[in-house]
């Protein structure tokens, strides 16, 4: 969502990182760990 203004601001010389996925695999695990999955979810 502020992917590209971050981008245009911080200029070429900056790698913008998106952590979103790895974050979201994370939490997964754990709450699978803790057996706080929620079967009927909608991704």
């Amino acid at each position: 969502f502020l992917r590209n203004a971050v981008e245009k601001i911080a200029g070429p010389h900056v790698a913008v990182i998106d952590t979103g996925a790895a974050v979201a695999r994370q939490a997964a695990k754990i709450l699978g760990e803790h057996g706080l999955v929620n079967g009927n979810a909608v991704a």
